[in-house]
């Protein structure tokens, strides 16, 4: 049995794999990451630019109109 976990549980052991197949998986769980990470900072900045914009858009509607 591996280590035990904070509240006491013992954890299975992981089955065995070659190298090549934990390295494969620590890449694939990388890329996961990166993925998840990068998305949620697009979402972040999409948010932002059209709080932004909506934000000028509505100073540029309250200013009077110049002739």
């Amino acid at each position: 049995m591996s280590d035990p976990t904070p509240n006491g549980d013992r954890l299975p052991h992981a089955p065995a794999m070659s190298q090549a197949e934990f390295d494969n998986a620590i890449k694939e769980a990388c890329k996961v990451a990166v993925h998840n990470a990068l998305s949620g900072l697009e979402e972040h900045i999409s948010n932002t630019v059209a709080t932004q914009v909506t934000a000028e858009l509505k100073k540029v509607m309250r200013a009077p109109l110049e002739n």
